[in-house]
């Protein structure tokens, strides 16, 4: 005789997955999010403040040779050239200097050398580094206000960035003459001469500036900022398994006595190990059993 089809068959069993595993992989999940988003944001801004600042140094350093050495270039002195590179030169990221005259020929030009050891920032000084000579023509032919920037990679791999600007002064049309007049004050301009003159180019500026003193900088903030975020998510995980447990224990436990009084144990109780919903929900769970009894 065959058996009748049970018409309600049991579900099969399906994996069982702890509280406790879900809590507290949800909660690290957000931890690690959270800091390696911020940490990533902040060495970010980080770099961009930096290349921000570079540029900035660039371009005050190159407007400064441009306008202080407008006399040199006239007179193309060597001992007054080699004195503007010299100053510039005293900057740590300023690698090279070069100064070209109108028609782009280099009248002076001095550099640090190659970088050899990174770690020290040691220059070998027999290995001069200097940028593509087009990039004087190309700032000669711009006759720009401003300074472009041209970025490229030196020998050796170390990253450069060129900073040209051309040196130009009003050209007079009457009243001054001779190479060493210079653009007349608008409130002392002497009636004849026009403003919108076109500028008479003197030569161009280049200066070369080094970003790896900022580069060991962001390395060292990057490997304190992983650190303290790998300490951070640490201690988040530790702290979320802990109230992972001060939570969960007491319902596994309480699991535990409500599956002894579905055997049929109705003297199976509890005592109360927080004063939260989990404590209240196992007095009701005693006072319970208790009325079963």
């Amino acid at each position: 005789m065959s058996r009748p089809t049970d018409p309600y068959p049991s579900p099969p069993p399906r994996r069982f997955t702890s509280l406790r595993s879900k809590f507290v992989v949800f909660l690290s999940l957000i931890i690690i999010v959270t800091c390696s988003g911020l940490s990533g944001y902040f060495i970010q801004s980080e770099r961009a403040a930096m290349m921000n600042e570079l540029a900035g140094l660039g371009t005050i350093l190159v407007n400064n040779l441009a306008f202080n050495g407008r006399y040199s270039l006239i007179t193309e002195d060597p001992i007054l050239l080699d004195r503007l590179i010299d100053g510039a030169l005293a900057v740590d990221e300023v690698v090279y200097v070069v100064i070209s005259g109108p028609e782009g020929r280099q009248l002076a030009a001095k550099s640090k050398g190659r970088l050899v050891d990174p770690a020290r920032l040691t220059r070998d000084g027999q290995a001069p580094v200097y940028p593509d000579p087009g990039a004087a023509q190309a700032a000669l032919a711009a006759a720009a206000t401003t300074a472009t920037i041209t970025p490229f990679r030196a020998n050796g791999g170390e990253g450069l960035y060129d900073f040209a600007v051309p040196v130009t002064r009003q050209r007079p049309e009457i009243g001054l003459q001779g190479p060493l007049a210079l653009e007349p004050e608008e409130s002392k301009r002497p009636a004849g001469l026009s403003g919108d003159a076109p500028a008479q180019v003197l030569g161009a500026i280049q200066i070369g500036l080094t970003g790896e003193k900022r580069k060991q900088s962001l390395r060292t903030i990057i490997w304190d900022v992983a650190f303290l975020t790998g300490v951070i998510i640490l201690i988040g995980i530790l702290a979320t398994t802990t109230l992972a447990g001060r939570i969960i224990t007491p319902l596994r436990s309480l699991a535990s006595a409500a599956r002894r009084v579905a055997e049929g144990d109705l003297t199976a109780s509890m005592k109360p190990t927080t004063h939260d919903e989990v404590g209240q929900l196992t007095e009701i769970f005693n006072q319970m059993t208790r009325s079963l009894g």
